[in-house]
């Protein structure tokens, strides 16, 4: 049954969180007419030990940052054929510090297929990670760097504005990747601070079988981002919450700033969009069918949980591309400070980007790296151009957050 409830996030929900003052989130918090059955942000933590099955080799005598002998052959020589622009002496250390800890965002498979072929690759190193949505991982890392009892090597999260404030506040490391240069669009990475291994990009979405073959066309031909309001769906469809992060923030923002308040009221007046706490709920009301089109909707992990699933779901993005980037940053007083230097360096190589686009479902942020999700090659299934991208300014979006938060809650509250 379609209607105007705010439906509760589930503790998969993929979205993800700016990190904001106590004030701001506390403006946040107030829902105007809306009744939220759970919590609006859930917080997933899984933490996972993937690790060599015997204690790693003793650290090895000869420490000639070009020599790949002694017990660290085999990691110097992979890393030399992966990486190699980055120093030998960087994955010598690494294996002698033999532990890695990452604050990694909630993805598919636990990032257990990703985390397996760097642990193939660099055996020496042991990885533990905490899984955490956005804005939780923002908030806990933020807390423990302050306090200096931060618990990870790297801190993961898709709010450039939060890596910024934390790299200003000097809780971050200062690092230039010798392979930063992979990463094209400079809206995804700051060379120094943070680096994305790739994208959740923002479209629409819709349920074929629930809008009939007429809509599906119609929705197949949408191209530009002042075409959401559709007419026919009103009822039947469905959005996320600004609160939901930054694969929301993002779309609203862009909304607001490039065609007014107006453009939102006229996507609330036409489609009478059910309000839903986050994407994971949206898109398995999606999938099912009680919800026929979600404008506004992030692809990638939607559609992998739920298009490879079975269900008869399309996406496509919009012209301009709209993307959130999903980054790396190295924690100032990370204690596997070499590991982390390997690991970002790694998911910056040919073998790591390609990891993190086929296992995790990220779209690439390098034009060399292949889409290999299996709905890449669906003929409905669109990404924009990397020339194509809009570049947001994060810092903005982050200060516009409480007046944006205020003004959807006196349109689709």
């Amino acid at each position: 049954m379609y209607g105007r409830s705010v439906e509760a996030s589930s503790a998969s929900d993929l979205t993800i969180g700016f990190s904001m003052k106590k004030g701001q989130m506390q403006e946040m918090s107030r829902f105007r007419s809306m009744k939220v059955t759970g919590a609006i942000m859930a917080v997933a933590v899984a933490t996972v030990l993937a690790g060599c099955s015997s204690q790693p080799a003793p650290a090895p005598t000869d420490t000639g940052s070009g020599a790949a002998s002694g017990p660290y052959a085999s990691e110097v020589a992979t890393a030399k054929k992966l990486i190699p622009e980055l120093d030998a002496d960087i994955v010598k250390k690494a294996c002698d510090e033999k532990q890695l800890t990452l604050y990694t965002l909630i993805f598919r498979n636990d990032l257990n297929p990703l985390v397996q072929k760097f642990q193939d690759a660099f055996p020496c190193i042991t990885i533990q990670k905490t899984a955490l949505s956005g804005g939780a991982s923002a908030e806990r890392f933020a807390t423990e760097a302050r306090a200096g009892t931060v618990g990870a090597d790297i801190w993961m999260n898709s709010s450039p504005a939060a890596a910024d404030s934390y790299a200003k506040e000097g809780l971050l490391t200062s690092w230039t990747p010798p392979n930063v240069k992979r990463i094209i669009p400079a809206q995804f990475k700051d060379s120094k601070y943070w680096w994305s291994v790739g994208t959740v990009t923002i479209g629409i979405a819709w349920n074929k079988d629930a809008v009939g073959p007429a809509m599906d066309k119609k929705l197949s031909s949408i191209t530009t981002w002042d075409q959401l309001a559709v007419a026919g769906l009103k009822g039947k469809s469905g959005m996320a919450n600004v609160r939901a992060g930054g694969t929301t923030q993002l779309p609203y923002f862009y909304m607001e700033q490039r065609y007014g308040k107006s453009s939102l009221e006229k996507l609330d007046s036409t489609l009478q969009p059910t309000i839903f706490s986050g994407v994971a709920a949206l898109s398995a009301q999606l999938a099912s069918g009680a919800i026929a089109y979600a404008p506004l909707t992030g692809g990638g992990t939607l559609i992998a949980d739920t298009w490879t699933a079975g269900a008869p779901v399309r996406w496509r993005s919009l012209e301009p591309g709209l993307a959130v980037p999903f980054f790396e940053t190295i924690a100032k007083t990370a204690p596997h400070l070499n590991a982390a230097k390997l690991f970002v360096a790694w998911s910056l190589s040919q073998q790591g980007q390609q990891s993190w686009n086929s296992d995790v479902g990220l779209t690439p942020v390098n034009p060399a790296i292949k889409d290999l999700r299996t709905y890449a090659k669906e003929s409905w299934f669109k990404e924009p151009s990397l020339k194509s991208y809009f570049v947001p300014d994060w810092t903005k979006i982050n200060d516009d957050l409480p007046q944006l938060t205020s003004d959807f809650d006196s349109i689709f509250g």
